[in-house]
């Protein structure tokens, strides 16, 4: 590839002139009575400015230096501390993550004229937001109170649990975010879209016993077990 190549974006004119190179350390087995290979790092990187299409000789880049080069291409590396609520579980500005979790009690639910379910106050059991690049997604809690990576989750009693429908999503969001975030989830109407994965019940059956019904307690006996809040911080629990 000609390194002088000219890239044209909405009519800005882009060129190379610049290139990083990342050295990784042969591994191989030590000599006889050698043990120091541990201590010698696995890689470094060397900065080369390009010439005439030419990669030029380069030098070793610190890593204060690394990161600032970071910087200019990830902002969100150089920032400010963000404060995170008592409700923010994990936070990730970098893959723009955000995992939190709300108490469970009485919620207006709303659902669309097709599935047949009246609208109204229904109990919901506390629940884990968490918002990625694949969309808001939700699991169920037990107990209500803040979860530790060891408690157990339960997939949620809700449709649309990883499809908003036409509900635009932020792009980008931040810890203070989380209020934003569920008034959309709770104001969009369930359709049967992604049905929930219940036990002994269905979602028709559930929030029909539920939904507008003067019902104070969530049955939690319905709910099927995902996996632990370890499983979100790693990227998954069970089947999403």
């Amino acid at each position: 590839m000609d390194m002088t190549d000219v890239k044209e974006v909405e009519g800005m004119r882009f060129a190379a002139t610049t290139t990083l190179i990342v050295h990784e350390l042969e591994r191989r087995a030590p000599e006889e009575g050698y043990t120091g290979q541990s201590e010698i790092p696995s890689n470094f990187v060397t900065l080369h400015r390009i010439r005439n299409g030419e990669v030029c000789e380069g030098y070793p880049i610190t890593r204060t230096k690394l990161l600032n080069l970071f910087k200019r291409i990830l902002p969100s590396l150089g920032r400010d501390l963000s404060y995170l609520p008592e409700n923010v579980i994990a936070f990730s500005p970098y893959n723009t993550t955000l995992l939190w979790w709300i108490p469970g009690g009485m919620r207006h639910l709303f659902f669309d004229e097709s599935t047949h379910i009246k609208s109204g106050h229904a109990p919901v059991p506390p629940l884990i937001f968490r918002y990625n690049d694949m969309g808001l997604t939700l699991f169920a809690l037990k107990e209500d109170r803040r979860p530790t990576p060891e408690t157990d989750i339960w997939h949620s009693p809700f449709w649309n649990w990883g499809c908003m429908g036409n509900v635009k999503l932020p792009k980008k969001v931040e810890p203070s975010d989380t209020k934003t975030l569920e008034a959309l989830f709770f104001r969009s109407a369930f359709t049967f879209h992604n049905p929930p994965r219940l036990k002994g019940t269905t979602g028709d059956g559930l929030w029909k016993s539920l939904a507008g019904t003067g019902e104070k307690e969530f049955p939690f006996e319905c709910l099927v077990k995902a996996g632990k809040v370890k499983n979100l911080l790693k990227g998954g629990a069970s089947d999403y």
